[in-house]
């Protein structure tokens, strides 16, 4: 062979070589996404990131003219007519305050990012003063009231760590004290229904809504590509989202009966919303809240005001005077 020869030869091998690791770092890379893709949609709120700045505030429903409205409406406000502004802002620390859930009409579980990880506090709506109920190396969010049989304090939330995503009771000092989802993983968020019945959001692909008997220890899957808002209007029957195309429709299920029935299409582009036992459902169009009118079968205006931005998550205390909602850094 002449050293001619030899040298192409040697060519061909190094661009071989060369393309094959080019090749190879291509596969990788492209499995390293996709693995990444699946670990974001087990952890969907994952603290790893950084995760958006969101902070609280506060709305106060209010009676006028047996209308119902939110004070701190200007005086040029016609009576009875829906008010304008909030009550106030809640928690506004830099970064992500967010998934308040009343624990009574006093107190509101919120979920606050530390660090790399979140944690539960409680927070009192009159003095703000918060208490941190977990502190851990791993993210815990979707805090509720847990009623437990010696009605001691206690509370739920989803413990998010490299492995899953579990659902767990926890006691006041931030102790760990049992898994409640019946190792159907991975959790995203939740709701008990009455005593007797526990709905989850299992993060699938597609989502799925999973509606476990407490007490028959059974479970089924009630539907699919659902949204991350379940709200309780009685000890039988809750209201959840269902994705349809780009938009979502609000779902109203009885658990004994297994009926379903679409009630209505969120607001575009909406994702999030509340129930009230008296104005019904509640949800938002950006800076505004809006209310479900049963009669005209559309979201009409309920609160607009010019101090916060991007409404998303809301919450009601059980009494129905406060609306809790998360919206855009102040």
């Amino acid at each position: 062979m002449s050293i001619g020869n030899s040298k192409l030869n040697f060519s061909r091998i190094l661009f071989i070589g060369w393309l094959s690791l080019i090749l190879s770092s291509l596969t990788f890379a492209n499995q390293s996404d996709s693995s990444e893709a699946s670990q974001n949609q087990i952890k969907e709120e994952s603290p790893a990131i950084q995760m958006p700045g969101t902070d609280i505030s506060l709305f106060e429903v209010s009676y006028s003219d047996n209308k119902p409205d939110v004070t701190g409406a200007s005086e040029s406000e016609a009576e009875g007519k829906v008010f304008s502004n909030f009550n106030k802002p809640l928690v506004t620390s830099i970064g992500y305050d967010n998934q308040p859930k009343f624990y009574d009409n006093d107190k509101l579980f919120y979920t606050a990012q530390l660090g790399n990880q979140t944690d539960i506090f409680l927070l009192d709506i009159h003095t703000l003063k918060s208490k941190q109920l977990t502190q851990t190396p791993v993210s815990e969010y979707s805090p509720s009231t847990y009623l437990s049989i010696d009605s001691q304090f206690k509370f739920s939330a989803v413990v998010a760590d490299e492995a899953n995503q579990t659902l767990v009771l926890y006691s006041e000092n931030g102790k760990q004290e049992e898994q409640l989802d019946k190792g159907i993983v991975p959790v995203g968020y939740y709701l008990f229904v009455g005593d007797d019945y526990l709905a989850m959001f299992r993060v699938a692909e597609p989502s799925e809504l999973i509606l476990v008997d407490l007490k028959k220890d059974k479970h089924s899957i009630v539907d699919k590509n659902i949204g991350r808002s379940f709200m309780l209007k009685n000890e039988s029957e809750f209201y959840y989202a269902r994705k349809q195309g780009d938009d979502y429709l609000i779902v109203l299920y009885n658990v004994r009966s297994g009926e379903s029935n679409v009630i209505t299409r969120l607001p575009k582009g909406v994702e999030d919303f509340s129930y009230h036992t008296k104005l019904g459902l509640l949800s938002s169009n950006g800076a505004n809240l809006v209310r479900y009118d049963p009669k005209t079968k559309d979201w009409a205006l309920f609160s607009s005001q010019n101090e916060i931005k991007n409404i998303s998550r809301l919450n009601v205390s059980p009494n129905g005077q406060w609306i809790a909602v998360v919206h855009d850094d102040r």
